[in-house]
């Protein structure tokens, strides 16, 4: 009870900064205009009834979802655990009997439980309705939000790894814009995998990135098998291993030092 608290508080006190949820309602649709006249223009000038195989509706749904994806499965922690390595608050919640790791996916979901009203469903709905997003099966549905799920722990994971970098380089901002941004274009954020030169695709079919936003796209569409369920699993297993070692480091260092 007490970690499902905290995520409400989080949720409470994110709702006293009006700006920011100002921007939240923004930004979405202004995304979703830029995409659908860039492509609409890209299919209608070339002539093109087919790109990678994506009609334009389809093209329109898949950038529709990204944003949905992306609301759903970021993770913004990495400066918060470098901003408490420097001050000094990482020592408290190291020695709270709610582990770090547990603290901050509960903060996470808290920070969810306001993406979900105020990105996932307008964005839905303005897809839909205004810029011809296709719906999909009900066991469609349920893939893409279980493989949205497991994007959602895999980033979390992969974000917790990175800022616990903090306690070697005690400033990682550039490190963390440098993930983010790469992220974005490994996963399918900038446009689908599809797009990219074959020799280039292998290479991103090895990396686990795509789980994180461009498996989870093509789950909406029934393009998805076991095979990608198990590897995405696999993923999320290599992960939480990484996370598992790096902050074992982590809390001998601070034991090293008095903690």
């Amino acid at each position: 009870m007490k970690r499902w608290g905290l995520a409400k508080a989080i949720a409470s006190n994110a709702m006293a900064y009006k700006l920011d949820f100002v921007l939240w309602a923004i930004l979405p649709p202004l995304q979703i205009a830029v995409y659908y006249f860039l492509w609409v223009s890209v299919y209608k000038y070339g002539g093109l009834e087919y790109v990678a195989g994506y009609s334009l509706n389809n093209m329109i749904t898949y950038y529709v979802l990204s944003i949905v994806v992306g609301a759903l499965t970021w993770v913004g922690i990495e400066e918060e655990i470098e901003e408490d390595i420097v001050s000094g608050n990482m020592i408290q919640k190291m020695t709270k009997p709610m582990s770090v790791g547990e603290y901050f996916f509960f903060e996470n979901i808290g920070y969810k439980l306001l993406a979900v009203p105020l990105i996932v469903v307008p964005t839905l709905l303005l897809g839909y309705l205004l810029f011809g997003a296709q719906l999909t099966s009900f066991p469609n549905l349920l893939l893409f939000s279980l493989f949205s799920l497991i994007a959602m722990v895999m980033n979390f994971l992969l974000s917790l790894t990175v800022g616990a970098l903090a306690f070697w380089m005690k400033k990682i901002h550039s490190l963390v814009r440098l993930k983010r941004t790469a992220f974005f274009l490994l996963s399918g954020g900038l446009f689908p995998l599809e797009l990219l030169p074959t020799g280039v695709r292998a290479l991103f079919d090895l990396l686990p990135f795509k789980y994180l936003l461009y498996v989870p796209i093509k789950a909406y569409f029934g393009e998805v098998g076991v095979e990608h369920f198990l590897l995405s699993l696999g993923w999320v297993l290599f992960t939480y291993l990484c996370y598992k070692l790096i902050w074992r480091r982590a809390y001998k260092q601070f034991k090293g030092v008095g903690v």
